[in-house]
């Protein structure tokens, strides 16, 4: 087997191996330029995708660890993020199960903690609900338990969100009133209790 590697022409941060002359893998090179090396001792091709296989999942876990290190992610986010340098599927889960065993990944804690913060912000249910089915598409009983608990609370912000906004305002003028309404619906609380608490 004739084995090496060369920075890929039209963009330096990835590397492409090759395997007898033929593009055999495209890796990132700050993740594998240290750790090809040990691709040369290789006797045969299983044992070359068995040893690529292990450098890679490292450096998944590693890729994960330090991205995770930086803020909190999602597993969807975090997904994303490895995808994005080339990094297999399989190895990307494994770094993923790693994580959590760690603690350092928790979709349920993540999630409420990012809803509490929108809540701060002073939005509603609707609005929150749009982000974290965004940040986690593959995990609607965790968001749908966290939405049904802001829901629940939803009067409770509505009326310091009136409070600290709208302290103000004219609620007898119509067009004011409007605004407020448009305003308030955009945050994602629900119009039927905008409208009991601004005694429409």
């Amino acid at each position: 087997m004739d084995l090496c590697w060369k920075v890929q022409p039209d963009d330096i941060r990835y590397l492409i191996i090759y395997l007898d002359g033929t593009p055999w893998k495209r890796v990132y090179k700050a993740f594998f330029s240290k750790a090809l090396g040990a691709l040369n001792e290789c006797k045969s091709q299983q044992g070359l995708q068995e040893a690529f296989s292990a450098i890679e999942e490292k450096a998944a876990k590693l890729a994960a660890l330090r991205a995770l290190a930086r803020r909190s992610l999602s597993e969807h986010e975090l997904t994303r993020k490895l995808a994005k340098k080339e990094l297999s599927a399989l190895a990307i889960q494994k770094a993923l199960t790693a994580c959590r065993k760690l603690g350092v990944l928790d979709d349920s804690s993540y999630l409420r903690l990012f809803a509490e913060r929108e809540e701060r912000k002073g939005y509603g249910p609707k609005y929150i609900a749009l982000k974290l089915k965004h940040k986690a598409p593959a995990s609607p009983e965790i968001v749908n338990s966290i939405i049904s608990e802001v829901a629940a609370r939803q009067t409770k912000i509505l009326e310091k969100v009136i409070a600290k906004k709208f302290a103000k305002m004219n609620w007898k003028d119509p067009k004011q009133k409007h605004k407020a309404f448009v305003a308030l619906q955009r945050r994602g609380f629900a119009i039927e209790k905008i409208l009991v608490l601004c005694h429409a």
